[in-house]
């Protein structure tokens, strides 16, 4: 099920087919001041984008991105409230994807540590909140998909059958 294959066109994939995703929510805190004395606070817009910046090379870095694909992505990075003055908070919020559940547990961990010892390191705190109704990753079964690949082709027509890239798109078809 997808938006990237025309309306009568049958996918298929065997082995992985989807990551796994999980959502996050990263709250930063500093502490507030005036812009004009940027020394008197703690900037958690300073923190936490040095966070987004260090959260990358858990990716580039840290995983084999050959073997097992992995993304991490920030979406959503809200804080302050005027031109000038530094806020007290800052909250950032992505999602995570993941080919394996090892992977998954792993990059969760490595954030989660990245985030709270980054804030700290700069003075300020970080809370992690990894929500609790994540998907794993699908992988579908190799041998029935290649023995069903000619059963639809057949009923979709050959034309209308293909063999698809592993997406790290994420959803819950693998509760199914």
């Amino acid at each position: 099920v997808g938006s990237n294959l025309a309306a009568g066109t049958v996918g298929y994939r065997p082995g992985p087919m989807s990551a796994g995703s999980d959502a996050f929510r990263l709250m930063v805190k500093g502490k507030q001041t005036h812009g004009a004395s940027p020394w008197s606070g703690v900037d958690p817009i300073v923190i936490a984008s040095d966070i987004v910046s260090s959260v990358q090379t858990l990716v580039s870095r840290e995983t084999d991105i050959v073997r097992e694909p992995a993304v991490i992505s920030v979406g959503i990075f809200k804080g302050g409230t005027r031109y000038n003055i530094i806020p007290a908070t800052v909250e950032l919020v992505g999602t995570l994807r993941t080919s394996t559940e090892e992977q998954r547990q792993h990059l969760m961990q490595r954030f989660t540590e990245l985030a709270t010892f980054t804030a700290k390191a700069m003075g300020g705190e970080a809370e992690v909140v990894w929500e609790a109704n994540g998907y794993p990753p699908v992988v579908n079964n190799e041998e029935l998909t290649t023995k069903m690949a000619p059963t639809l082709a057949r009923v979709a027509g050959i034309e209308n059958t293909k063999l698809i890239e592993r997406s790290m798109g994420g959803e819950d078809f693998s509760y199914f």
